[in-house]
């Protein structure tokens, strides 16, 4: 016989009925109806939130995916801006096993970023994602694919364009970069390893930060956005939505350190390559150094600057009768902070601008103004007189001799201006002047440049004659040139 519990029972209807409730509410909490209220957050803290969507929102259709495949001549590992981790170390032994199993060339791939920086096509990116690049496939933010060509690059600043056959691009706003400070916002942009949009969030932490070597890349934007090998190539932008930087530097294996590259050097950089595929950077031929504190004691200096320790010979400092041992103080009006901002300021102006300097000799201010050229015709010794094809008097082409052209001439102190071309049936020609023949003389005055040579020229009176003393290999001799 079962005995029953009545004061059990009656326990056990309770829990059971407390159970269902407590079950019911659950459900109607998962539901979303009667729970406990999210916690409604500031209006201010709304509104900069609605600011960071608005932001990524404009900006977001201007930012692109890049594919860059090349080919791999050997085993690799990853490339130093992108740092080791254990993903770079998987794909290392993978490489590793296919080439046991199928030797020969292979090739790799680069996923980055990149920002639209023109309607009808010219696509910006980091050179180090191009480089070597036997192919480059461009996705847009809508998912369009296309094939682009690099067309132009500049290794200094780690910058290369990209052109794709498109028109109608939205290009963002630009900003600038000289104007922000550290604690403003800044955002991240890219579309990496093939996603279609990431978006970190962080401050700018500092915005003079040396190129860690690149020295034409000048002071990069520090920031504590997280910054990938994938957004790499992608814009930093502000709260505005302008962008004020390009994504180029990751540093590890410290978390939240990456730099962008100003927007204000990107600008130049992309004028130069749309314009010519490359960089002509204005050089004055300075070797320059900081002020240390003995220096400025030695030199009884107060104030900051930047000490000369290099003049190149013959290059445009020189001849601008700068001195190892000068201090830059001023450049073009502004106070040289230091070495950096000399060299910053140089390359701002175009080739062929005068760039105005102060600074001291021997406790003494002086001024000098410095006429920039390229360092790559000047190393070389293709700097040419710009004279049209109309006005080559006698049918001459010259150019300056530069240090570089009197060593493959084999005379490293010559002076002059040699002869580049001569054309058929010419005065020059019938005098059997010819190319590489140094002309040192014109009627008695020396010309130690082609600006000394026009100069003489436009004083001379051709139908009378004038009279050349020409350098060949080391032996000179005279001729008369007239015009036909």
């Amino acid at each position: 016989m079962v005995k029953r519990y009545p004061a059990c029972q009656t326990l056990c209807k309770i829990i059971l009925a407390f159970l269902c409730v407590a079950t019911q509410q659950a459900g109607c909490v998962w539901a979303g109806v009667d729970g406990p209220q999210a916690i409604t957050p500031p209006a201010g803290a709304a509104a900069e939130e609605n600011s960071f969507v608005a932001v990524v929102r404009d900006v977001g259709p201007s930012v692109v995916s890049i594919r860059a495949e090349r080919v791999l001549e050997g085993l690799q590992l990853p490339d130093g801006e992108e740092g080791i981790d254990e993903e770079n170390i998987r794909q290392f032994l993978e490489e590793l096993l296919r080439r046991k199993t199928s030797p020969g060339k292979r090739t790799g791939i680069r996923e980055a970023s990149g920002l639209i920086v023109t309607p009808d096509g010219y696509v910006l990116t980091n050179y180090h994602v191009v480089a070597d690049a036997i192919r480059v496939v461009v996705q847009l933010h809508d998912g369009s694919v296309f094939d682009g060509k690099v067309a132009g690059s500049d290794s200094k600043t780690d910058l290369a364009l990209v052109r794709i056959k498109a028109h109608g691009l939205k290009v963002p706003p630009l900003g600038d970069s000289e104007r922000i400070e550290p604690g403003q916002w800044a955002i991240a942009i890219g579309s990496p390893y093939g996603f279609e949009k990431s978006v970190t969030l962080g401050v700018i932490s500092a915005k003079s930060r040396p190129g860690f070597g690149m020295s034409s890349l000048g002071e990069l934007i520090q920031t504590d956005a997280s910054i990938n090998p994938g957004n790499s190539g992608g814009p930093l932008v502000n709260i505005r939505g302008e962008v004020i930087g390009i994504n180029s530097i990751v540093v590890r294996p410290g978390q939240g350190i990456g730099f962008a590259i100003p927007i204000n050097l990107v600008k130049r950089v992309v004028q130069d390559l749309i314009e010519q595929g490359k960089v002509l950077r204005a050089w004055v031929g300075l070797g320059l150094q900081d002020l240390t504190p003995d220096i400025k004691r030695y030199f009884d200096l107060k104030g900051p600057g930047a000490l000369v320790r290099q003049v190149v010979k013959k290059g445009p400092a020189d001849m601008a009768g700068l001195q190892p041992g000068d201090i830059i103080v001023a450049v073009e009006g502004k106070q040289a902070a230091n070495t950096q901002f000399v060299i910053n300021t140089i390359q701002e102006q175009r080739i062929g601008q005068t760039v105005n300097v102060e600074g001291i000799r021997n406790g003494k201010s002086f001024t000098a103004a410095i006429t920039t050229t390229d360092e790559e015709k000047f190393r070389s010794g293709t700097i040419r007189v710009t004279i049209s094809e109309e006005r080559r008097p006698f049918g001459l082409a010259v150019r300056t001799i530069t240090p570089g052209i009197a060593q493959k001439l084999g005379h490293p102190d010559l002076e002059g201006v040699v002869i580049t071309r001569v054309e058929m049936g010419s005065p020059a020609h019938a005098a059997s002047l010819m190319a590489d023949d140094v002309i040192v003389l014109v009627n008695g005055r020396r010309v130690k440049n082609d600006t000394d040579y026009l100069a003489v020229l436009k004083k001379a009176e051709p139908e009378k004659g004038v009279l050349m003393m020409i350098d060949r290999l080391g032996s000179t001799f005279f001729v008369v040139l007239r015009d036909q």
